[in-house]
Order: structure tokens, then C-alpha cells, then sequence
């Protein structure tokens, strides 16, 4: 670092008098403090390396705080102060040199001194910095920063970009393990590119990636290990998105992707297609990128009716094998199932409260519901104001909802999960009458309903987190159409939900609801769904009754 003898100290002295180090130094009459002989002007420092300062007072009363305040240039030129940061002071000070350690950040411009001994005597500083040079900026490849699984004894490889206004002169790596930093680990440059070969022991838990430029500054990124384990392994790791599989058309492309890593190198890997219950041939898949122990592949899969799942198996030199059989979802072209004047009622006399679109028998009552716990989409709950469609799922909402369902669920130990959208102005009687086929049924709600539809309604119903439907009555609600679909939801103690996914739907048209003479309510509506079991084939989302809400 250089001394900056160009600044006019008038400016400095001014900052110091307007921006002074706390918001009542103007209170005060100031002495300077001594800074031992080291700048405070500097030419540059390096983004996000340390400044060290000592500061003296010559007080005999001994000194009772101390704090600064960095100052930051924003867009426009104006320095911006920031908030006070305290300095340690020893308990018996008099004239102990103070020695402060400043983390150097972008675009800093000043750092405001401010001492006070215990006869409450100010003592000020500024040091003025005229350029902070910027530090490196590191990528890791493909953005991912960290890894899976990790063997003993097995290196592996973290590669990646660095981007510096400033010609690098190096890149290393520093192990952590069980919460120490081990020996340091150098690495390649090559043009901007960097690889690092990274020994894997016992304890691992990430790796402190740095690099440095000529002139000092430095960046520091981790990258994180969430496992390691003693023997050799292999793990598969899809980067598409699954649920995509779930709508996969007749004629069109899926691209199924992920990354493979292993202990040992890989060996091999290949694919074959599940169809109409039958596993074809396996087909040698490609990898791309290889680095002996870890690469990339991609599958182009293209939609055929039948289509139920793919197998994908990896092995490796030390015969390790893997396995991952992600379910395929081919909508039909030719035809999707549906019912017509389907009669509901909230009634448990009737037997008529629960619907189970994937049985010979799609409604029937609570005697009946008890022993079909895990097959059911959704009940009718009485909310006195109307009828309601409510997902198993969400018998706990609240009070309300509790209430309102332990005439039809008492008993229960399986809760099935179901996405109920509420009444959707985009779904009329034309627009539902014209689907005839899942694919038609996809086909509009990408059109109508799900972003980015140009004339939609841009509803994110694949993640969307409803349980329940809109409460429909003889008045204001007594016709309309609404969205339903399989898929997993998270735990309705964690709040907010994550891990919603939707993947299948159905569509259903309320034509008419009544009000009984009892209070009950009916309700008549058409229906249209996949062919395929949907509710069998989405089973993550089921939960049993939890406190304190019992059944």
C-alpha cells in the first residue's frame, strides 16, 4: 500500500467535523489520535482484505470507548456512513495503543475514528482511502457448490471460472474438516479457468476456495460436502425437473438430466424404457464430460402412449451399481376418462360425502371411507354457508376446518393430500365440454390457467399450495368450474409449505347446488381425469392425525 499524498487534507478535516464517528461528537471539543506512524491516506486497498490500524491517546485518565464508522461511496459519489462498529477496549487501559482491524469492502472511502477516555474527552481520526480495488469474482462450474457424497481416500475435483479486472496469480483451496482448516491445497489456472483436486478424510465438510491477483486481492468462496463415507458409492443426481415427466405429450421431447458421481471411475451406464408393463432393451447411454469418477448425462425421451417409467443403472470399477426409476406420465391423445352428474352430499346419511375418482365406485359414505382411507381424493364438509371440497390433508387448517370434518373422518389414520384450486373464471362450461383428452386437458391449462399464458390466469398450480375449495351454496356460488390434482405436499406443521408438487389434474364443472330441508347441502358437478391411477401413484403426501387435532 502507498501513502496518498494528493487529497487536500482541508476535505479530510471537513468530513470529519460533518460525519464525525458518533451522532454527538459535535458536542464535543476533539483531540486528535495518533495513529503511530501509519497512513491515513491510503492510494488503494484490496476488497476484502483487512485494514489494521493502531490507535493512541496520550490521556492519563485512561481511555472508556472507542468505535468507527465506515464511510461508502454510492453510485452517485456520496459517501454513505454506516452504523457504529464498537472496539474492544482493555479494562485497564491508560495509554495502550489500540490496534483495530477494518474488513475492507467495495467502494470504501473513509473509516471515522472516535475515542473517548473516562473524563468523556473526544478524540477523532479519519483515514481516507482513494480506490478500492475490486476482488476476483469465482463461479464453480455449472453453479453447483457442493457435493453429494465424498469417499475416504478418494479425491475429487471442484472446477470453475474466476473473472478479475486484475491479471490472478493464483488459486488454492483449504480443506475443513470437523471444523479445522487443514493444509492448503493448490490449484491450476488456466485463462480464467481453475481446477483443484481435493483429498477426501474422515470429517470433511467443505472447502474454502480461494484465489488471489497480482496485487493482493483476494476471493473466498465454499463449497460445501454434505456426506462422506468410507467405501466406495455411487450417486446419481437429476438436474431437470421430474414433474415435467408428468406431462409428457404424444410426439414430444423430454430431456431427463443429472449428474453422476462415483468413488472409483465409472464403468458405465445405460437406460431402457418401461412400456405396457414391459422393460425394452437397454441402450448404452453417453456421458458427457467425463472426469473418470464424476460426469454428466442427458436422456431425450420421446412421448409414446404406454410409456411408464425410465430405468437408468450406473456402475462403477468398484462393481458398485445404482438404480433410479423415474415415473413417466404420457398424456393420451385419444380420450380421458369422466363422469356426468356426479351427486354429492354432505350428509352422512346419504352416504354420498367422499369421492375416490379411481374406483369402480367413485362415491360413497363414511361406513365405506374408513376401509378406503388411502384411496380417497376429497370429501364434502357442511360449513353452514355452503358445501365445501376439503383434502384430507387439511382437516387441522384450523379450528373450523377440524370441526367441520370430524362428522366424515373420525377414525382416520391415513390423511391423503389433494390440491383444490378455487372457483376459476377461466374454466366456463364451453371451455370444459371442449376437452377431450388429457392432452387437450394440458394443452388448457397452459393456455388458460398456468403461466406464462399469454391470456391466462397465471396460476403456478405445480406448486401451488391449496387444500381445500371454494365453498359453493344455492346463491352467489352455485355453478362454476374448479382445478383438482395429485401430487405431494410437505408436512402441515411446516410453515410456510415447501415441497408442493402438483403433477396430475383433473377438471370439474359444478352444475347446481341445493340446500337440504336438514341443513346438509347437495351438490351435482361433471368431472374429467387421466385414465392412469393417479391417487396410487402419489402417495408421498399422506399424513396421520397429528396434536392436537385427533381422530
Amino acid at each position: 500500500m502507498k501513502n496518498y499524498s494528493f487529497i487536500n487534507l482541508f476535505v479530510v478535516m471537513v468530513f470529519s467535523l460533518l460525519l464525525g464517528a458518533c451522532d454527538h461528537d459535535d458536542d464535543y471539543v476533539s483531540y486528535s489520535i495518533d495513529l503511530k506512524g501509519t497512513p491515513d491516506q491510503y492510494e488503494y486497498l484490496e476488497e476484502n482484505g483487512e485494514l489494521e490500524v493502531p490507535l493512541y491517546v496520550a490521556s492519563e485518565a485512561g481511555i472508556k470507548s472507542a468505535y468507527y464508522k465506515v464511510g461508502v461511496k454510492n453510485d452517485e459519489g456520496k459517501v454513505v456512513i454506516g452504523n457504529a462498529v464498537d472496539i474492544p477496549v482493555p479494562e485497564k487501559s491508560s495509554n495502550d495503543v489500540l490496534s483495530v482491524k477494518i474488513p475492507v469492502v467495495k467502494n470504501m472511502s473513509h473509516i471515522f475514528f472516535a475515542v473517548f477516555d473516562k473524563n468523556d474527552q473526544l478524540y477523532k481520526r479519519t483515514v481516507t482511502v482513494a480506490e478500492v480495488r475490486n476482488a476476483p469474482v469465482l463461479a464453480f462450474k455449472d453453479n453447483i457448490d457442493q457435493k453429494k457424497t465424498v469417499c475416504v481416500g478418494i479425491p475429487f475435483n471442484i472446477k470453475g471460472e474466476i473473472q478479475s479486472e486484475y491479471e490472478l496469480a493464483s488459486v488454492w483451496a483449504i480443506p475443513v474438516v470437523n471444523g479445522v482448516e487443514k493444509e492448503t491445497v493448490r490449484g491450476s489456472l488456466s485463462s480464467t479457468s481453475f481446477e483443484l483436486s481435493i483429498p477426501v478424510e474422515a470429517g470433511l465438510q467443505s472447502v474454502l476456495v480461494k484465489a488471489a491477483n497480482v496485487h493482493g486481492g483476494v476471493v473466498t468462496k465454499e463449497f460445501k460436502v454434505l456426506n462422506v463415507v468410507m467405501e466406495d458409492f455411487l450417486d446419481l443426481t437429476f438436474t431437470s425437473d421430474l414433474t415435467e415427466l408428468n406431462r409428457t405429450i404424444v410426439g414430444k421431447v423430454k430431456s431427463i438430466d443429472g449428474i453422476i458421481a462415483s468413488g472409483s471411475d465409472i464403468a458405465s451406464m445405460k437406460y431402457a424404457i418401461k412400456k405396457n408393463g414391459s422393460l425394452g432393451n437397454y441402450v448404452e447411454l453417453p456421458l458427457i464430460d467425463s472426469e473418470g469418477n464424476e460426469a454428466k448425462f442427458s436422456i431425450q425421451l420421446t412421448g409414446e402412449e404406454g410409456i411408464e417409467s425410465v430405468e437408468i443403472v450406473a456402475t462403477n470399477q468398484g462393481n458398485v451399481t445404482t438404480t433410479e426409476k423415474p415415473r413417466v406420465k404420457v398424456l393420451s391423445a385419444s380420450r380421458v376418462a369422466s363422469l356426468t352428474d356426479v351427486t354429492m352430499s354432505t350428509d352422512p346419511a346419504d352416504n354420498a360425502c367422499f369421492l375416490a375418482l379411481f374406483e369402480e365406485t367413485p362415491v360413497f359414505g363414511v361406513s365405506t371411507a374408513i376401509n378406503k382411507q388411502e384411496r380417497i381424493d376429497f370429501y364434502l364438509a357442511n360449513k353452514g354457508n355452503g358445501v365445501q371440497p376439503l383434502s384430507p390433508h387439511a382437516y387441522a387448517a384450523g379450528d373450523a376446518y377440524y370441526n367441520a370434518s370430524k362428522p366424515y373422518i373420525t377414525g382416520f389414520e391415513t390423511l391423503t393430500y389433494a390440491f383444490i384450486s378455487a372457483k376459476r373464471g377461466k374454466i366456463t362450461k364451453d371451455a370444459f365440454d371442449a376437452i377431450s383428452s388429457e392432452q387437450g386437458l394440458q394443452e388448457f391449462l397452459e393456455s388458460s390457467i398456468i403461466p406464462p399464458s399469454p391470456d391466462g390466469e397465471n396460476y403456478k398450480i405445480y406448486t401451488a399450495s391449496r387444500r381445500v375449495g371454494d365453498t359453493f351454496n344455492d346463491t352467489s356460488k352455485n355453478e362454476g368450474g374448479f382445478l383438482f390434482g395429485w401430487g405431494t405436499h410437505s408436512h402441515p406443521n411446516i410453515s410456510p409449505a415447501v415441497g408442493v408438487s402438483n403433477v396430475a389434474f383433473a377438471i370439474f364443472y359444478v352444475k347446481s347446488v341445493t340446500k337440504k330441508a336438514n341443513g346438509h347441502w347437495t351438490i351435482v358437478f361433471d368431472v374429467k381425469y387421466p385414465l392412469t391411477d393417479e391417487r396410487v401413484a402419489n402417495t408421498g403426501g399422506s399424513i396421520a392425525p397429528y396434536a392436537p387435532y385427533p381422530l
